[in-house]
C-alpha cells in the first residue's frame, strides 16, 4: 500500500490504464485531470480543462473517466465529452451533444474498448474507436428509459441492460424487441448498478447496503448486505468478488459464491468518493476529501 500526494484536497473519480502502469484522476475544482506513474509513484502529466471548459460554457464539475487505447475521455457538463491521446497531449476534442433540451450524461464507463454513457432517457454507444474517428454513435435498444433514469449499466457482453427509476430496477435483455424481462423495487432510492464481469450478475447500492441479483430474472442471490456507514460503491473483481467501499475509507471483500464477508481494509480516508479497480483486479485506489490517493493490492 502507499500514498500519492495530490495538489488538491477532494478526488472525484478515478480509472487505472488497462496495463496498470498509470492512474488517471479528477480533483481539485474538477478542471484538471491528472495522469500518475504508478512505478514510480509520482505524477507525471497535468492536462487542465479551464479553458476548454470557458469556451465551451462548462458550468458544471467534470466528473467521470473512461480509458480506451491511449484516449483519456471525460464527462464534463450537460452535453460534453472531452477526448485527449496520451502521453502526447497535442489537442483536446470535444464531442457535443445537441438535444431539443439539456440532458445530463449519467454515466460514462468502458467495456471492452466500447464507450457507453447514458444522457437521459436515450443509451449510446461509441463504435469502432480509433485515432481517426470518436464520433461514430449507435443507439443501443433501451426500453423503458425515461428522463428521471439516474443509473444504469450495460454487461461487457452487450447483451443486458440494468436501469432504474428512483427505487424501481428493470432489467432487459437487448435482444427482446425492447421489452423489460425483469423488474424489482427497493425500500430505498439507488446510488448505482454494477454488473459482474460476465454479465451473469448485477450489484445495486443504496443507503448502507448492497444487493446482488441474477441478470435473468433479476432474482436475488443473496440478503441485502449491511454495512455500518454509507456505501459509496460496489464493483465486481474479474475473479468474481465483491468489492464495497464505504464513506468512511472501508473497503470490503466478499466472497464470489455466497458473498460471506473475507476481510476489510481500513484506511480512514475522509469521505471517500472516488474508487476503481485495475482490470487484473489486483489493483484497488481509492481517493475522497483528503490530498492523497490511496492504491493498494488486495490480498496484500
Amino acid at each position: 500500500m502507499y500514498r500519492l500526494a495530490i495538489p488538491h484536497v477532494k478526488t472525484r473519480s478515478l480509472e487505472f490504464f488497462s496495463d496498470g502502469s498509470h492512474l488517471v484522476s479528477i480533483g481539485g475544482r474538477g478542471l484538471s485531470v491528472y495522469v500518475w506513474n504508478l512505478q514510480e509513484k509520482k505524477l507525471v502529466q497535468k492536462i487542465p480543462l479551464n479553458d476548454w471548459a470557458v469556451l465551451f460554457d462548462l458550468n458544471y464539475y467534470l466528473e467521470n473517466i473512461a480509458i480506451i487505447g491511449k484516449r483519456i475521455v471525460i464527462q464534463g457538463g450537460k452535453q460534453q465529452l472531452f477526448v485527449c491521446s496520451w502521453p502526447e497531449v497535442k489537442d483536446i476534442q470535444i464531442i457535443q451533444f445537441d438535444d431539443q433540451f439539456p440532458l445530463w450524461i449519467r454515466s460514462l464507463k468502458n467495456h471492452q474498448g466500447v464507450l457507453c454513457h447514458f444522457s437521459g432517457s436515450r443509451l449510446f454507444q461509441i463504435l469502432d474507436y480509433d485515432e481517426e474517428n470518436v464520433e461514430r454513435f449507435e443507439s443501443i435498444k433501451s426500453p423503458l428509459l425515461s428522463p428521471s433514469m439516474f443509473l444504469a449499466d450495460v454487461s461487457a457482453d452487450r447483451q443486458w441492460i440494468v436501469t432504474s427509476i428512483l427505487s424501481r430496477i428493470q432489467v432487459t435483455h437487448c435482444e427482446s424487441e425492447n421489452e423489460c424481462v425483469a423488474e424489482k423495487y427497493i425500500d430505498y432510492y439507488l446510488k448505482s448498478a454494477e454488473f459482474s464481469p460476465d454479465g451473469q450478475r448485477f450489484v445495486v447500492v443504496y443507503s448502507r447496503f448492497v444487493r446482488v441479483f441474477e441478470s435473468i430474472g433479476a432474482n436475488a442471490c443473496c440478503l441485502p448486505i449491511r454495512h455500518h456507514r454509507k456505501v459509496q460503491h460496489a464493483k465486481f473483481t474479474p475473479d468474481g468478488r465483491l468489492l464495497t467501499a464505504t464513506v468512511d475509507g472501508q473497503v470490503h471483500v466478499w466472497d464470489r459464491h455466497d458473498y460471506h464477508h473475507l476481510t476489510t481494509y481500513d484506511f480512514q480516508l475522509k469521505h471517500l468518493r472516488a474508487f476503481c479497480i485495475s482490470d487484473d483486479g489486483l489493483t484497488v485506489a481509492i481517493g475522497g476529501d483528503t490530498p492523497e490517493i490511496i492504491v493498494f493490492d488486495l490480498d496484500e
